[in-house]
């Protein structure tokens, strides 16, 4: 007996995930995106020859539950508000074993797995954003943790990951596109703060520290 072919994504929702990737965190991986008023988005993209996506407001991570506007300037229709479920994994630091308060942290000290982040705390250290490196070098525990434990910026104090005059990338995202660039630093700081660099046309901006050497522009 043949298998029945796989279910294909209509272009609608195809252009809702592609829209939700874009402006995702570039370490996200598998990136799954779930539409809970599905029927409603079918019947107003099958409606509008082009349709405008955008977020009701732009969340820091691009996971969970996320609102989207879909307006339609080719018909008199009002905008369709899109309740999408946002799932992804992304690789990140725990704990080998048990580690005691004001500790710094070892290589023998780390491991990195790979993960669904829904289950995850919000400021979960990234792999792609902190290296062993920098954990080994730059960060200390708070407070003693198990084994197991996913690292956290609540969990450690940290230390300078970019100081004055470094070289640094700094990422913008806008409505479909996202753009890099380099940039000098004018502050130092660590992961989280918030810096003034200086890009090549020598126009200032205040941009967020995000990891070693590289930022996104601070909303």
């Amino acid at each position: 007996m043949a298998e029945e072919p796989s279910r294909q994504q209509p272009s609608w929702q195809k252009s809702v995930t592609s829209f939700l990737q874009r402006h995702a965190d570039p370490a996200y991986q598998n990136i799954d995106v779930s539409i809970r008023n599905a029927d409603a988005a079918a019947l107003y993209f099958n409606a509008c020859s082009q349709p405008l996506l955008n977020f009701t407001h732009r969340p820091d991570k691009v996971l969970g539950r996320v609102v989207l506007k879909v307006s339609c300037e080719a018909a008199a229709q009002r905008p369709l508000f899109l309740q999408v479920d946002v799932s992804a994994s992304a690789s990140y630091w725990v704990t080998a074993r048990a580690i005691a308060a004001e500790q710094k942290l070892t290589a023998a000290d780390i491991n990195m797995v790979t993960g669904d982040l829904r289950k995850l705390p919000q400021d979960v250290l990234l792999a792609e954003h902190v290296s062993l490196q920098s954990l080994t070098s730059n960060w200390s525990l708070r407070r003693s943790i198990n084994a197991g434990a996913a690292l956290t910026e609540s969990l450690l104090n940290q230390t300078n990951v970019i100081n004055y005059g470094d070289m640094i990338t700094v990422r913008y995202a806008g409505q479909g596109f996202h753009v890099e660039q380099q940039a000098k630093a004018l502050n130092q700081g660590a992961i989280g703060d918030i810096i003034r660099v200086q890009l090549q046309n020598r126009k200032t901006l205040n941009v967020k520290i995000v990891g070693e050497n590289k930022a996104e522009v601070a909303k």
